[in-house]
């Protein structure tokens, strides 16, 4: 997603495609890549070739990931094919959102017979691999192919697999699984509320709780307000201490009086990341998913750093079709559910797989100042979903 200014630009965080991509450190080496199915171990090389390396679409080659070491994997039905992936999974460690990454595995054939791939799937459309159908694993050998993961907006970990499936009839198959953590620059630990969970198939409910904020760059920095108010920090006191790295805040649901908001919003003075989003994790706040509903949502949020009251602003996000099918442009819809803001569609058009939609957002003249929160109604092909909103009207 993408947020452009009408007025005049100033420092804010936006989506997650325009912030600095956040690399480990630590990298392995990736070394030089043998030829396909030499059955060659790795030879050394200089991590930073991988780290520093982008093609023209800014996608980030971070070979072999954070994790290269080789070893058995999931396979279906259970020991039905001897193979092993290299690495046994791909890591891309911390990562902005909306990061593009691209990860190099070797799918070794550690069994007596040749072995050949049917067909690959990945378990979502932000990760894309190969077409690895046809393709011939002597045994000893190995074949190498590249994954790319779009990620999206939300923070936390995310975990997504490719399976590949062998002849004959592609009954057996290997699974691998590839992982990230999303972080703006000030990270939280865990990266939501987890306010409730599932028991014995019962909602159990937890109403307060705490949660850890440091900035991965180690600088001081100090928090303003939680979700409008000020914050309740742990072992830390705003008039006496100084400002540090690392805050423990401690948060309730209570004050929401039933009507629990689907982030929880905190408030910084660091100028590149003003506004960092908890997803809470409420039965009340799962996305809705109607039977029927051809697409999903690539973004819950969008952040929109601080806007002055009446100021017009334009975001751009994306739905993903299921199945392949056309989106239909024409039936694109936009409706603010909020009082704090209107918007407009602008434009919606066919991206691919997505149907992108470019949309007018104007902070409401009485709006603010202080926390600017609420949601839009995204809709195609008769069925709408939520699109969250979230900035500050400057005080």
């Amino acid at each position: 997603m993408l947020l452009t200014r009408s007025t005049r630009s100033r420092a804010m965080t936006l989506s997650a495609t325009l912030l600095p991509v956040v690399f480990a450190v630590g990298l392995p080496a990736c070394g030089r890549i043998p030829a396909e199915g030499s059955g060659q171990t790795e030879t050394a090389a200089a991590a930073e070739e991988a780290a520093d390396a982008h093609d023209s679409s800014g996608v980030q080659d971070m070979g072999f990931g954070y994790t290269p070491a080789r070893g058995s994997v999931q396979t279906v039905p259970p020991g039905s094919v001897a193979v092993e992936f290299e690495p046994a999974e791909m890591n891309f460690g911390v990562l902005s959102p909306g990061a593009a990454v691209r990860g190099t595995t070797r799918l070794w054939n550690v069994g007596t017979e040749e072995l050949r791939i049917s067909r690959s799937i990945t378990s979502c459309g932000c990760t894309a691999t190969e077409d690895l159908a046809g393709r011939v694993i002597p045994p000893g050998g190995y074949i190498e192919f590249t994954t790319t993961m779009n990620m999206k907006s939300g923070l936390g970990e995310k975990k997504e697999k490719i399976t590949v499936y062998f002849e004959p009839g592609g009954e057996r198959v290997a699974i691998q699984y590839y992982t990230a953590e999303l972080s703006l620059p000030i990270r939280l630990t865990p990266p939501y509320l987890n306010a409730s969970r599932r028991v014995n198939d019962q909602w159990v409910h937890t109403t307060a709780g705490e949660i850890v904020l440091a900035a991965q760059d180690g600088r001081p920095f100090s928090v303003l307000r939680a979700h409008g108010e000020a914050p309740e920090f742990v072992g830390f006191d705003p008039a006496t201490d100084q400002p540090r790295s690392e805050y423990t805040l401690r948060w309730d649901l209570r004050r929401f009086e039933g009507v629990i908001p689907w982030f929880w919003v905190i408030e910084t003075d660091r100028p590149d990341c003003p506004l960092i989003d908890a997803r809470i994790r409420h039965s009340s706040t799962l996305p809705a998913k109607p039977p029927g509903r051809p697409w999903v949502p690539k973004d819950q949020r969008i952040l929109v750093g601080t806007v002055q009251p009446g100021e017009a602003f334009e975001v751009v996000t994306k739905i993903e079709y299921n199945g392949g099918y056309p989106p239909d442009p024409t039936t694109a819809t936009v409706v603010s559910e909020s009082t704090l803001f209107q918007a407009e569609l602008i434009e919606a058009q066919v991206d691919g797989q997505y149907l992108q939609f470019r949309i007018r957002v104007s902070a409401a003249d009485n709006a603010g100042p202080g926390l600017l929160y609420g949601s839009l109604a995204i809709g195609a092909s008769g069925f709408t979903g939520s699109l969250h909103i979230i900035g500050a009207v400057e005080r």
